[in-house]
């Protein structure tokens, strides 16, 4: 279920890096994208990771990010990371609807949210208009 996500150009295959702390939610993330078509996927386990990867490189058209993470939650991962440049989605893996009001949102410029447990129709819909 999404929730206020705005739709960027439409691309068949979109990078995507995952990061959550959940091996179990990784692995489930991993399958629904597989099963959709997207192929192009990196996973992490935390917030300080992710900031690492993209002090690498900004080549994510998509990051998927956990809010409650051990390390660095995810509104701090989102902030360093568009302190960085980068200008793509992100957008919060959640198990408790946010506000786009929420100023931990609006700080961390995040797009939108995906709520846990994931429905893949609702992946696939939000990750083709990517």
């Amino acid at each position: 279920m999404s929730r206020g996500l705005r739709v960027m150009s439409n691309k068949p295959n979109p990078s995507i890096l995952i990061v959550d702390d959940n091996e179990i939610n990784l692995m489930l993330m991993v399958d629904v994208l597989e099963v959709i078509g997207i192929t192009k996927i990196k996973t992490l386990n935390n917030g300080l990771e992710a900031v690492k990867e993209m002090k690498k490189c900004l080549n994510f058209d998509v990051i998927l990010m956990d809010i409650c993470m051990p390390i660095m939650d995810g509104y701090e991962a989102s902030k360093q990371i568009r302190h960085l440049g980068y200008r793509g989605q992100i957008i919060a893996l959640t198990a408790n609807e946010i506000s786009k009001l929420n100023s931990e949102f609006l700080e961390a410029k995040m797009d939108g949210f995906i709520l846990k447990p994931v429905d893949i129709n609702e992946v696939d819909k939000i990750l083709r208009s990517v």
